[in-house]
């Protein structure tokens, strides 16, 4: 269950798609490439994506309830988010 408004969930959601998407483009202008770290990334890009729309929708549908029953395993986003911050430091 989200512990929030799935509002305030999706709008953290649509933050962490434009961050893994910034930080794809950042990975590819490096050279050498980190291929690993980008293909993380893209998979983390598509699950995002994911839970931004499924939040998205449930909040429009149900309004500012605090509850969402996700069966998702979404913990790929921060991990890939952290390993990306290590790398860009």
């Amino acid at each position: 269950m989200m512990k929030f408004c799935n509002g305030g969930a999706a709008g953290q959601a649509a933050t962490e798609v434009d961050t893994i998407k910034q930080y794809l483009e950042d990975f590819s202008a490096d050279t050498p490439k980190d291929t690993n770290m980008i293909t993380q990334l893209q998979w983390a890009l598509v699950v995002a994506q994911e839970k931004a729309t499924v939040l998205r929708e449930d909040c429009r549908r149900r309004g500012h309830c605090h509850t969402y029953p996700y069966k998702t395993n979404w913990a790929v986003i921060q991990a890939a988010l952290r390993a990306a911050d290590k790398l860009y430091q």
